[in-house]
C-alpha cells in the first residue's frame, strides 16, 4: 500500500505511507487511516490517491480498484474573498 499526491501534497497535507499489508489466513480486510494534517490555513479540497498492490508470488485476488482517490474536505472556513476557485488577497 502506497500513498500518491494529486492535488495534496505528502508531508504538507497528509502523512505518507508505503508499507506492506499482511493478510492472515481467512482474513478478508484491514483498516488502515492515513493521517491528514490539519493546518488551519483556507485551501480548496485536495486528492491524493491510494494505491493496493499484490506481491508477484501471493496467492491472493484483489477486486476491481488497485488505486482510490481520497479528497481531504477543507474544514477552514470559507475562501476570505467568496469565490469558488482559488483565489490571492493583495
Amino acid at each position: 500500500m502506497e500513498t500518491i499526491d494529486g492535488s495534496a501534497t505528502a508531508g504538507e497535507d497528509y502523512v505518507p505511507v508505503k508499507q506492506t499489508l499482511v493478510f492472515k489466513p481467512e482474513q478478508t480486510y484491514i483498516e488502515y487511516v492515513v493521517e491528514i494534517i490539519d493546518d488551519n490555513v483556507y485551501e480548496p479540497d485536495e486528492t491524493f490517491f491510494v494505491k493496493m498492490a499484490l506481491e508477484p508470488d501471493q496467492d491472493a485476488i484483489m477486486g476491481k480498484k488497485s488505486i482510490n482517490m481520497i479528497t481531504i474536505i477543507n474544514d477552514d472556513g470559507e475562501c476570505p474573498c467568496r469565490c469558488s476557485k482559488n483565489c490571492l488577497i493583495f
